[in-house]
C-alpha cells in the first residue's frame, strides 16, 4: 500500500527552455565596468507541473544592471539588481532580482 501511494504523490518535474540573452556595455561606473543585461525564454514544462499551472508553456523576460567585480573576491564576477517578469501561466507577475555571477 505504501509503495503504491508513493508512485500517486512522485510528480517528474522536467522543463525545456529556449531564449536569447545579452550583455550591453554601460562603461565605468563608480570605477567598475557595468553592463545592462537582458534576457527572454519560453519554458515549456512537462505534464505533471503543467497541469497545477494549467499550462504547458510560459515566458520569462529578465532585465538589470551589473557591476563587475564589486568586491574583491575571486568567487564574485559581477553582482546587480534587475526585475523579472512571468507570463502566461497561474504564475504570473513582476519580481525583484539579485544578481550574483550572472553569465
Amino acid at each position: 500500500m505504501i509503495l503504491s501511494l508513493a508512485r500517486i504523490i512522485a510528480v517528474a518535474l522536467a522543463y525545456w527552455v529556449n531564449g536569447a540573452k545579452s550583455f550591453y556595455d554601460l562603461g565605468k561606473v563608480l570605477g567598475h565596468q557595468s553592463q545592462w543585461y537582458v534576457s527572454f525564454q519560453r519554458v515549456d514544462i512537462s505534464d505533471g507541473v503543467s497541469q497545477s499551472i494549467n499550462v504547458n508553456h510560459y515566458y520569462k523576460a529578465t532585465s538589470g544592471w551589473l557591476l563587475a567585480e564589486p568586491i574583491q573576491y575571486d568567487w564574485i564576477k559581477n553582482v546587480g539588481l534587475g526585475v523579472n517578469l512571468n507570463y502566461g501561466s497561474a504564475y504570473k507577475g513582476i519580481s525583484l532580482v539579485l544578481f550574483i555571477n550572472q553569465d
